[in-house]
């Protein structure tokens, strides 16, 4: 059933985002048909969605650079959520650089992207989320063994697409990267939310066995926020799904996404930053024989 009042201010601080990500900044940054002041009016944005997912979770959200303890270093991301117990590692007036312990989800934020930018985009996500596997912290809150609760949460909001998102093909998109490196979510504003679902028929005879006697339907298929999933320990690969625009209800698809998005960063296993990991220091060897 939902609540009304509830419903009414988030459609309306959807309203806001839209037209400010669609609308305004078009009008502010071009003078008639050329971009002017180009940083500004990607920074415009990328502060629009930065105030829209404040509303659907506790944890801080900025921009800047992730690193780790091997000294790797991401690209530049527009949007970094990470601890609400945690600072930056390194901060200044002008960028912001996160352990990789305490990131959480990233995401890029576009305008209309061609075939090719968007690819670009989705493979600049993927290779930052690889970076995840080199935190050195403690686990501080694990909900799940499955490792998709390790992974960074990645995803893309662009206003528009200037191709048929029917010819994309994101085994093409994701060749030679891992399956469990692709996004998690696509926002595209004018066209609805791209995301994955689970088939339980293709569960191996032994994980399909455990399933039907829990009185699971193998027939059944769901939607889930993560490109592969975790059952009895094995993984598997997801499908991708697309929830178009709604004509009964234009903000069905970003509406979906942020309850997506709060419900995967509630699921997210949290790590703790050690300060001594990045730094160059010699190792005590009191315990070594």
């Amino acid at each position: 059933m939902g609540n009304k009042i509830f419903e009414t201010v988030l459609n309306r601080k959807i309203d806001i985002f839209a037209l400010t990500f669609m609308e305004d900044s078009s009008s502010i940054f071009y003078d008639e048909t050329k971009l002017i002041h180009p940083g500004e009016y990607g920074k415009y944005r990328e502060n629009a969605l930065k105030d829209l997912l404040r509303l659907v979770t506790k944890h801080r959200i900025s921009d800047g650079f992730i690193i780790t303890p091997d000294d790797k270093v991401s690209t530049q991301l527009d949007i970094v959520i990470y601890k609400n117990d945690e600072a930056p590692l390194l901060e200044n007036n002008y960028i912001d650089f996160f352990s990789v312990e305490s990131v959480l989800g990233i995401g890029e934020v576009k305008s209309t992207l061609s075939k090719t930018k968007f690819t670009e985009a989705l493979r600049k996500l993927a290779e930052n989320k690889k970076l995840h596997e080199n935190k050195k912290g403690i686990c501080i809150k694990k909900n799940y063994d499955s490792f998709e609760h390790d992974d960074f949460i990645s995803f893309l909001v662009c206003a528009s697409t200037s191709f048929n998102l029917q010819t994309i093909d994101f085994n093409d998109v994701y060749k030679d990267i891992e399956h469990k490196y692709r996004h998690n979510f696509i926002l595209i504003i004018e066209k609805g939310l791209i995301g994955y679902q689970f088939e339980f028929s293709q569960l191996n005879e032994k994980d399909s066995k455990k399933f039907s006697n829990n009185n699971g339907d193998l027939e059944a298929k769901v939607w889930y926020e993560y490109p592969s999933f975790t059952f009895n320990k094995n993984s598997y690969k997801n499908t991708d799904i697309f929830h178009e625009v709604k004509e009964s209800d234009k903000y069905y698809h970003i509406k979906l996404f942020l309850t997506k998005l709060s419900l995967v960063l509630g699921y997210k296993n949290l790590y703790d930053t050690d300060f001594v990991h990045y730094l160059n220091l010699p190792q005590s060897t009191i315990f070594q024989k």
